[in-house]
């Protein structure tokens, strides 16, 4: 139907997709978004991280910076733990660098009690 040129409306559907179990589908239309921003991404991200799909959360956080976007905290956020499920000991440190580099550890320490 062209809605995947609308960004809100590909992401949402993106990410409904995915959350109910339909990743193909949501995969789907995140390639034929014409346009993607760091909610795309993300969104992206975070699903197949949360469905056991680690090395393509890695792999995607990859090419969202091979096509110029900046990760985010939440980008870290959701691509940490599936470096730990793989035991990807030196992107999880390059991660951690990243972090502090960017200055996002500052969010992080203030979470914890």
């Amino acid at each position: 139907m062209g809605i995947e040129s609308d960004i809100f409306i590909a992401n949402s559907l993106t990410d409904t997709y995915a959350k109910s179990g339909y990743l193909r589908i949501a995969s789907t239309i995140f390639n034929k978004m014409g346009e993607r921003n760091i909610v795309s991404w993300n969104s992206m991200v975070a699903n197949f991280a949360q469905n056991k799909l680690e090395f393509a959360a890695v792999d995607l956080v990859r090419q969202m910076q091979a096509h110029g976007e900046i990760p985010s905290s939440v980008t870290f956020t959701n691509v940490l733990p599936a470096c730990t499920r793989l035991g990807f000991l030196n992107a999880g440190k390059e991660i951690h660098a990243r972090i502090i580099h960017m200055g996002f550890a500052l969010i992080y320490l203030s979470l914890i009690p």
